[in-house]
């Protein structure tokens, strides 16, 4: 699996994919956060920001997304030439689907902290880290998970619209609080479907 994520990090560092999507995040809300200053009529530093509730859910959404995209996207080129044959001649289907899953979700991960990273550094406003890093984990491993099942049942680009609208599904429980505890649950559980769903269709598309 080692192998596998060195070889998605290099492939995301030369086709420049992996850094447009961490940065995605943070160029968002440096923009969000310019736009509402200006708005406001307030040009003084620290900027000024509509709520750390709105902005906070900017970061979320945005990491939820880029891990679904990221899922879909990073091994898309191979499975669409049947390439990751390779990966499953040298290692377990389900280690090539683990790795592109993890790999996914790190790049999530990224986006939220470089994006949260940005918004407190702008604002001077220190974040809510503890609760919702691990809100964060969970919901960018569901969401790449879904991404990667998708990338399995079709390799075409306009699947990742696909992968955009399931990884919107989890918003809601990142936006109420109350709800949060559900996730627990049923995060595990889409990662659960999705992982055994995606190895058996990287099977049957590595052995057609």
């Amino acid at each position: 699996m080692t192998a596998m994520l060195h070889y998605a990090l290099i492939k995301g560092l030369r086709d420049r994919s992996l850094p447009v999507f961490v940065l995605i995040g943070p160029m968002g809300i440096t923009m969000a956060v310019i736009g509402v200053s200006l708005a406001a009529g307030h040009r003084d530093y620290p900027l000024y920001t509509l709520s750390d509730f709105a902005d906070g859910l900017f970061a979320g959404v945005v990491a939820v997304t880029i891990a679904g995209m990221s899922g879909f996207w990073m091994f898309r080129s191979e499975v669409a030439t049947k390439a990751i044959g390779s990966f499953v001649i040298a290692s377990r289907p389900i280690k090539a689907f683990a790795a592109l899953v993890l790999f996914a979700a790190m790049t999530g991960m990224l986006s939220w902290a470089g994006t949260t990273a940005m918004h407190a550094l702008l604002t001077l406003r220190r974040p809510e880290l503890a609760a919702a890093f691990g809100m964060m984990a969970i919901e960018t491993l569901a969401a790449a998970s879904a991404g990667a099942m998708l990338v399995m049942i079709s390799s075409q680009p306009t699947m990742l619209v696909w992968a955009c609208i399931a990884s919107a599904v989890f918003v809601p429980w990142y936006v109420n609080p109350t709800s949060r505890p559900q996730i627990v649950m049923i995060a595990p559980l889409v990662v659960i479907v999705c992982s055994i769903t995606g190895t058996l269709l990287l099977e049957r598309r590595c052995a057609a």
